[in-house]
C-alpha cells in the first residue's frame, strides 16, 4: 500500500462493494492462501474467514492510520491552524490540548499514568513495533480461542 498510493485510497477508502468488484485473480489467490494458512492452523472454514478478515481490517485501519499520521505530520511544521478560511494561532479554539514536547514530563497528580513515562510519543505513535504487538496480540488471541499450538 506504501508503494502505489492509488491501491492504498481504493482499499482504505472506497465502499465495499467497488473493493469486491475489483478483486483482482492475484488478490483472491492470496485470499485464499491466508484461509487455507489459518485452515491448516485447525480453525474451520467459517471461522478461518472470519478471522482472515478480523486480522485484513486490523491491517487495513494500522495503514489508514499510519497515512493520516504523515499526512498531518508533514501538514505540522507550522505553528497555525488554518480553519474557515482564516489562521488561528495554535492553541486557539479548535486546536488540540495542548501536549509536552517530545520528553517533557507531565504533572503527576494531572496525569498521574502518563507522567511516569519517559515519552508519550509511544502511546500515540504509529510504527512498526506497535503494528508487529498488535499482529503478535491478535495471533495469540487466535491461537488461545481456537487451541492452535505454535508450530
Amino acid at each position: 500500500m506504501e508503494s502505489f498510493p492509488v491501491y492504498r485510497e481504493v482499499v482504505l477508502y472506497a465502499p465495499t462493494f467497488v473493493i469486491r468488484a475489483a478483486l483482482t485473480p492475484a488478490q483472491l489467490r492470496r485470499l485464499d492462501t491466508g484461509i487455507g494458512l489459518l485452515l491448516r492452523a485447525g480453525l474451520p472454514l467459517a471461522d478461518a474467514a472470519a478471522v482472515y478478515n478480523v486480522c485484513f481490517n486490523y491491517t487495513r485501519s494500522f495503514v489508514a492510520f499510519e497515512h493520516a499520521a504523515r499526512a498531518t505530520a508533514a501538514t505540522a511544521t507550522t505553528a497555525t491552524i488554518t480553519a474557515a478560511g482564516g489562521a488561528i494561532a495554535a492553541g486557539g479554539v479548535g486546536a488540540p490540548a495542548a501536549g509536552p514536547a517530545s520528553g517533557r514530563r507531565l504533572p503527576a497528580d494531572e496525569y498521574p499514568q502518563l507522567s511516569r513515562l519517559a515519552d508519550i510519543d509511544g502511546v500515540l505513535g504509529v510504527d512498526e513495533r506497535g503494528f508487529r504487538l498488535g499482529l503478535e496480540l491478535l495471533a495469540t488471541g487466535i491461537a488461545g480461542r481456537y487451541h492452535v499450538a505454535e508450530r
